[in-house]
């Protein structure tokens, strides 16, 4: 009976808390959104990331284009309380929550302006005369074209057939371009 006793008196140990979250979609930064999901890493050393890390829900995110850089900035729910930060190049993956709904992995299809082509450098692109052909994004910059009376877009694109063949496109900023499977 004393042990029962002494067991009665001590603190009950706190139970190791778990935290399930949504599956874990990979996402480029260059794709997220204010209100998105993610996972932020704990910012201890040692601590293997994603496996351990906080829940963190986007607030805002503001884009330089000099430095090529994004910065996702938001807040921790969950567990944690705080906001974080984190800058990211357009590329660069981030563990995004999924939600209901999401479509399935490499069949989501977004819609691009010519002036955030940028964030989509290194990016394979559809040969824009029609053919089977593959290109991959390699230069941006913004020209002044006096056919277009203003600024516009030129990207240079490099053949995935033959490294040695570049095809230029000049396009207005306000300019559509769709990405699949991104």
């Amino acid at each position: 009976m004393a042990a029962n006793e002494n067991d009665k008196n001590e603190e009950p140990a706190e139970a190791d808390e778990i935290t399930f979250f949504a599956p874990v979609r990979p996402t480029a930064a260059r794709s997220m959104k204010p209100g998105d999901e993610m996972l932020v890493p704990t910012g201890e050393e040692g601590e293997p990331f994603p496996q351990v890390a906080y829940r963190g829900r986007i607030t805002d995110i503001t884009e330089d284009e000099a430095s090529g850089m994004i910065t996702i900035n938001g807040e921790l729910i969950g567990e944690q309380s705080g906001l974080f930060e984190k800058p990211a190049h357009p590329w660069e993956v981030m563990h995004r929550l999924a939600k209901p709904g999401d479509p399935a992995p490499g069949t989501e299809s977004v819609m691009v302006r010519g002036d955030q082509l940028w964030k989509w450098l290194g990016v394979e692109f559809n040969d824009p005369n029609g053919s089977a052909e593959k290109y991959i994004i390699r230069t941006f910059r913004r020209v002044q074209d006096e056919e277009i009376g203003g600024e516009a877009i030129e990207v240079k694109l490099q053949s995935k057939w033959n490294a040695k063949k570049i095809n230029t496109m000049t396009l207005l900023p306000t300019a559509t371009i769709g990405f699949a499977g991104n």
